[in-house]
């Protein structure tokens, strides 16, 4: 991550090239792999576009501002873990979150939120797998669908 705490188009190669590629070129096998990503502008660099394209990547671009609701993750897997801790430090009964006990409240909350039910509810709620385009239009239709005027009556 650059100093700034972003991804920039330098480490976003380097990702490509020393953890996504080798971590899933065995797997797919010769065949084409798909890589979400959000619109970072990193990700649209020539140098990352041309590596992908010669490994056989397909970059997907989520829609601009839509992370909750487009988002794998975002959609099921981080608001279970949010819940989760919750009730991790709820256990405590008051005691303090300390540097030594917050690893463990979050891996117990961690363990139980990502679990392969709830990746895989995630992509299905976010319609991506199974490809599902009208999930994502349909909440977006409804946030932008103003609620009905009600009329006032005078007596």
């Amino acid at each position: 991550i650059s100093k700034k705490g972003y991804m920039n188009s330098i480490i976003c190669l380097k990702y490509l090239e020393n953890i996504f590629h080798p971590e899933t070129s065995e797997i797919a096998n010769g065949s084409w792999r798909l890589l979400i990503y959000d619109g970072f502008d990193s990700h649209l660099d020539p140098a990352v576009v041309n590596f992908c394209w010669n490994h056989r990547i397909i970059p997907y671009c989520l829609p601009a501002h839509t992370s909750h609701i487009s988002q794998p993750l975002d959609v099921s897997v981080f608001s279970s873990l949010q819940n989760y801790y919750s009730e991790e430090v709820n256990k405590l009964q008051g005691r303090a979150i300390t540097n030594d006990n917050f690893p463990n409240l979050l891996a117990r909350a961690r363990r139980k939120a990502f679990t392969e039910k709830n990746i895989k509810a995630g992509f299905r709620a976010s319609g991506i797998v199974p490809l599902n385009p009208n999930v994502i239009l349909n909440k977006l239709q409804r946030l932008d669908t103003p609620p009905p005027i009600a009329e006032f009556t005078t007596p």
